[in-house]
């Protein structure tokens, strides 16, 4: 959060806090000729948890600043922005929230949504975990086989809703956006397929790589701290859709020790996977990028296994193939746009062809010019600086197209309470059947 300005709350405040949603600053922060003020924002249990947009932003807003963007967190000004630039749509209570209300105040948003393909949800938050916990061996291997087989049939079939009415929801928020920055092509596709880019202009502006983490790192001081030899690392919140499930049990078959560094993002998922990964896994809690402890695992790693079940553009991912390590990634998403023939991709559900992909990467890790042809991949492909400025020239574009949008400087806007946002969405949004409360 910057040390300028005056502190205050978020401007519309998550349904989950149930706080009162405080109003637009009615001037401007600075003279009528000032370069643009864009806030990006974040919502609900994304301020909170670590991971994902959290680190994002901040990374965002360091990047913009650096190519003389006038960028803040959103809230951490007195200033009405003439930009928002709003971060994800999940959970899509607070996302609908934070939308609304800036519609209503005239004020343009720029929302990248991080929409996931979260079709196979029952299916990883369930039915996976149960398979675990009764069965093993071969009877294991024959329940996973019949969800792989399922998933092959579904492919090219339509989206389908993880519960009832969020496609809905994502289309309503979409709507009130001025344009869309999508991480992939896949995320366009999927979009595209529940229908909420009919109307809407959208830009891929593709995920960028933090690699100055990584600079001066030793392999050898994560193994050493732990006491470890060879090991197979994922980075990421330890929840379902991340799949470490799965990761676990592969590594224990192959005997090779697998390393979870994250934060316990669903704690009966985590209780579940120690039991399951036993002595063949590390777990430890989420490292800042700015110990060194983090970029020795990185670096020091066999392999970097994430086979999600659905992703937007991994970020973690992203780092590991930087630093040269082999990759094993799902082939749900739009991995394949970043990483090309530099990665291995798995069904999430196929334990045998995922213990191949981990075999094959091991084997790789000693493969200098592999390695080294995929770190200069990552690190000329995915730079900060394209990133922000690809950022930014969708920040010029809506200003272009709305430019009597910055006239709106004394209007204000505030919703009192549940009650009156409600009826906003409901006269305002009117294929939205639901109401806030019960998205």
């Amino acid at each position: 959060m910057p040390a300028t300005g005056t502190e205050m709350p978020p401007l519309v405040a998550a349904s989950k806090d149930q706080r009162q949603a405080t109003m637009i600053p009615t001037g401007r922060h600075s003279k009528a000729d000032a370069a643009p003020f864009v806030a990006l924002a974040m919502h609900g249990d994304e301020c909170n948890l670590p991971g994902g947009p959290s680190i994002r932003v901040p990374r965002t807003l360091r990047a913009l600043r650096r190519i003389g963007i006038d960028a803040a967190e959103f809230g951490s000004r007195f200033a009405r922005p003439d930009i928002v630039h709003l971060f994800n749509v999940w959970p899509a209570a607070s996302a609908m929230d934070l939308a609304c209300g800036l519609s209503r105040a005239a004020v343009p948003l720029v929302l990248s949504p991080i929409f996931m393909n979260l079709s196979n949800f029952d299916q990883y938050a369930h039915v996976v975990p149960a398979l675990n916990e009764t069965r093993t061996g071969a009877a294991l291997d024959a329940g996973l086989a019949e969800i792989s087989a399922r998933l092959a049939e579904q492919a090219g079939q339509p989206l389908r809703d993880p519960f009832p009415g969020y496609h809905r929801k994502v289309c309503a928020i979409v709507r009130l956006a001025s344009h869309v920055i999508l991480v992939s092509n896949f995320e366009r596709r999927c979009l595209e397929a529940i229908g909420a880019l009919a109307d809407r202009s959208a830009t891929v502006v593709r995920n960028p790589v933090n690699a100055d983490v990584l600079e001066n790192a030793d392999p050898d001081l994560f193994r050493a701290a732990f006491g470890i030899g060879d090991y197979v690392l994922q980075v990421g919140r330890i929840e379902p859709r991340k799949n470490q499930l799965l990761t676990a049990v592969a590594c224990r078959r192959l005997g090779v020790t697998a390393v979870f560094i994250g934060a316990e993002a669903d704690l009966p998922y985590a209780a579940h996977l120690r039991r399951i990964a036993g002595a063949h896994a590390l777990f430890v809690p989420r490292l800042e990028h700015s110990d060194p402890l983090f970029a020795s695992a990185v670096c020091g790693a066999s392999a970097f296994c994430l086979p999600s079940w659905a992703e937007g553009a991994p970020l973690a991912a992203l780092e590991a193939g930087a630093a040269g390590v082999p990759l094993v990634l799902s082939d749900r998403a739009g991995e394949r746009e970043y990483f090309g023939d530099h990665a291995d991709y798995v069904c999430p559900a196929d334990l045998p062809a995922m213990m191949d992909a981990i075999r094959k990467a091991l084997v790789g890790a000693a493969d200098a010019p592999a390695r080294a042809a995929r770190t200069a991949h990552i690190r000329s492909s995915f730079p900060w600086d394209a990133h922000a400025r690809g950022t930014a020239a969708v920040y010029r574009a809506v200003l272009a197209e709305h430019p009597a949008r910055r006239a709106h400087a004394n209007r204000l806007f505030s919703f009192p309470d549940r009650m009156s946002l409600n009826a906003y969405m409901r006269r305002h949004i009117p294929f939205l059947r639901t109401s806030a409360s019960a998205m």
